[in-house]
């Protein structure tokens, strides 16, 4: 459990502190479509340093996926939103206010929690009708990103792409599970694409969400969603395990450091300018 622990952990550093570079490289290439955004941030130095470092922090998420049961895999990942908001008031100087740092130790808190109660990883040995599952909720998603900023206000948009791309890099864990120790058949080879494909669509809607609103409004939906969903497939469908009696532990775990997440969506940044009255007079 520790390696799992550690590799999950690191990967929450190399997910989370390069979000701030890709706000910024979003925020200036943000114009016309989602294909437009693509191809320009394909060839933005800024973007593809963030998407070498997603690189790095997916390896170690993979190897938190095969080592841990999803529910403690996807929560010590959540902690990138911690590592975010840090290098969002450090690189762009959106601090949040006040109030939502307890959410920041809430999620701290929530991992310790899930700590203790995880049990045995769950099946691997999934069926190839979830590779049609995984492409199919691609699919789905893509739709929804792409129509998203007909359908709502602009101050929703934000928080409606980062909740989409979370849905698309929720889906992404239970890929590597169908995946598993790779072998080179079919199975294999398809289930990789469309785990591939929920991982950039990912990436995208977030690179869009962040080009529209604050990065802790932007980022916390989508831990939201990374996080819950794989969490109840992992224990109702993939079979991870919770040590006896130890339930509420597992339960408590996760609404702490889910509270501390809907708190940072709350909560608007603020400008240095505004803080820094604040920071001189502490």
């Amino acid at each position: 459990m520790e390696v799992g622990l550690a590799a999950a952990i690191a990967s929450a550093l190399l997910y989370g502190a390069p979000v701030a570079l890709q706000a910024r490289a979003s925020r200036r290439i943000a114009r016309g479509s989602l294909w437009r955004q693509v191809l320009t941030g394909a060839r933005d130095p800024l973007m593809l340093t963030v998407v070498g470092c997603y690189l790095l922090g997916a390896v170690g998420h993979y190897v938190a996926i095969l080592l841990l049961p999803l529910y403690l895999a996807q929560a010590a990942v959540a902690l990138s939103l911690v590592f975010t908001a840090l290098a969002s008031w450090w690189l762009l100087g959106e601090r949040p206010s006040r109030s939502p740092w307890w959410g920041l130790a809430a999620m701290v808190a929530g991992l310790g929690l899930l700590v203790a109660p995880s049990g045995e990883v769950g099946r691997t040995d999934l069926p190839t009708s979830t590779t049609w599952v995984l492409l199919a909720a691609a699919a789905a998603v893509l739709v929804l990103g792409l129509r998203v900023r007909q359908w709502l206000h602009r101050r929703a948009v934000g928080w409606a792409l980062g909740l989409l791309s979370g849905l698309a890099y929720g889906a992404v864990p239970l890929g590597v599970r169908a995946i598993g120790v790779a072998h080179l058949d079919t199975h294999t080879v398809l289930t990789g694409v469309a785990t591939a494909l929920l991982g950039s669509l990912g990436f995208a809607l977030y690179s869009m969400a962040l080009a529209a609103a604050p990065v802790n409004t932007s980022t916390a939906p989508l831990v939201l969603a990374q996080t819950v969903l794989p969490a109840l497939v992992g224990i109702w469908w993939l079979g991870d395990g919770v040590r006896a009696g130890w339930q509420g532990e597992l339960v408590l775990g996760l609404v702490v450091s889910l509270g501390g997440a809907i708190a940072l969506s709350l909560a608007e940044a603020l400008p240095d300018d505004e803080s820094a009255p604040e920071m001189v007079a502490s």
